[in-house]
C-alpha cells in the first residue's frame, strides 16, 4: 500500500484522510501522510495506484528490489554458515562448495557472470541456459556441490522487509488459458476481476458469489505450481524454492511448498477488502488494476511472523 499512497498527490491523500474522519493531518508532508495512512491501512485498502504514476512507481520499485537483492546476496555470501545450515537441516546435504548468483546478472551479463565461476558450475548453468527475461520466479540462485560431487540448485525470491503485501506473480488472462483452465471457470475469473470504469464489479453481494469462489479455488489448484513456483517457465534452474526476507541481521525463510499448500483450503473474503478472496489470510487474488484486469497473486508480509510456515537462520 505504501507505493500506492505515494503515487497520489498530497491533496488526494488529505481528501481521503478527511473522508475517513481522521483529524490532525493539516500541514503534514507526504511522508507523514503516508505514515498516518499506513497505521490505519485497512481503512484505505480500496485506494488504487494512480494511473499516471503507475509506470514510474513500478520502475522505482524494480530498482529498489534489485538493490535489496544485492544486499541479501552479499549477506548470504558472508554468512556461508547459515547457508550450510539450511542445506544440512532442510535438505540433508553436506556442502563441499557452493556459489550464489543473481538471476538479474545472468540475464543481463550471462557470459561474464558464468565465466567467473568454477568450470563444473559453469557447465551446469550452461546446460540450463540463460533466463528468458527479468521476471523469473527466483532472484538468487544457490548452486551446491555436495560431498559426492553432485551439483544441485535452489532458488530464492527476495521480499523486502515492509508492512505491505508483496506480489508473487501477475500474469495475463492468456496465461490462464494456456494452463488449460476450464472455460466456465475462466468466465468466473473474468467476473471476479472486471471493472465498471474505475469501480470493481465484484463484492460479497455478487449474485454469482459462491460459484465464483468455487471456480477460483479450482483455478488456483490448477495453476498454482506453474505460476508461483515455475513462473510459467520450463527452465527448472530458475524455479523458486524459498521466499526470503532479511530484517536487520535476521534472515527468514518460507518454503514455497508451504505456500502452495495454502491453496488446499477454501478461499475466504479478505479482512482488509471485501472484494478480494484470500487463502489462509496470506495469499490474496486481485486484479492488477482497472486498466489491466490481469490476475495478481499477492503474499502477506505476516507470513514471515508465522512460526509454523517460516523459520530463521
Amino acid at each position: 500500500m505504501e507505493k500506492i499512497f505515494y503515487s497520489h498527490t498530497n491533496r488526494f491523500l488529505k481528501q481521503k484522510i478527511s473522508e475517513a474522519g481522521i483529524k490532525g493531518y493539516s500541514g503534514k508532508k507526504k511522508d507523514e501522510l503516508v505514515k498516518l495512512m499506513l497505521s490505519r491501512e485497512s481503512i484505505f485498502s480500496n485506494i488504487k495506484m494512480s494511473e499516471n504514476k503507475r509506470s514510474r512507481v513500478g520502475m522505482i520499485g524494480r530498482d529498489e528490489g534489485l538493490k535489496s537483492e544485492k544486499i541479501v546476496k552479499n549477506y548470504l555470501d558472508k554468512n556461508q554458515d547459515k547457508v550450510n545450515t539450511l542445506l544440512k537441516d532442510k535438505h540433508n546435504i553436506i556442502s563441499k562448495k557452493n556459489i550464489l548468483l543473481g538471476v538479474d546478472d545472468l540475464r543481463n551479463d550471462y557470459q561474464n557472470t558464468i565465466n567467473k565461476v568454477p568450470e563444473n558450475f559453469k557447465n551446469y548453468i550452461d546446460n540450463h541456459g540463460r533466463p528468458k527475461d527479468n521476471k523469473r520466479a527466483s532472484d538468487i540462485i544457490l548452486l551446491v556441490e555436495s560431498e559426492d560431487n553432485k551439483i544441485q540448485h535452489f532458488g530464492f525470491d527476495n521480499k523486502k522487509c515492509s508492512k505491505s503485501n508483496s506480489q508473487l506473480c501477475c500474469k495475463s488472462m492468456n496465461t490462464f488459458w494456456n494452463n488449460n483452465v476450464d472455460k466456465s471457470h475462466m468466465h468466473s475469473l473474468q467476473q471476479y476481476l472486471s471493472y465498471n470504469g474505475k469501480n470493481r464489479k465484484f463484492n460479497k453481494n455478487h449474485k454469482n458469489f459462491e460459484n465464483i469462489k468455487t471456480d477460483l479455488w479450482k483455478i488456483m489448484q490448477n495453476v498454482k505450481l506453474n505460476l508461483i513456483k515455475k513462473r510459467d517457465d520450463s527452465n527448472e534452474l530458475y524455479f523458486v524454492d524459498y521466499i526470503i526476507q532479511l530484517n536487520n541481521d535476521e534472515l527468514k525463510f518460507v518454503n514455497v511448498d508451504s505456500i502452495l499448500s495454502l491453496f488446499n483450503h477454501e478461499p475466504k473474503m479478505s479482512e482488509q477488502a471485501d472484494k478480494n478472496f484470500c487463502f489462509q489470510n496470506y495469499i490474496t487474488i486481485k486484479p492488477h488494476g482497472s486498466s489491466k484486469q490481469n490476475p495478481q497473486i499477492n503474499l502477506s508480509y505476516k507470513i514471515f511472523n508465522d512460526n509454523k510456515l517460516s523459520f530463521c537462520l
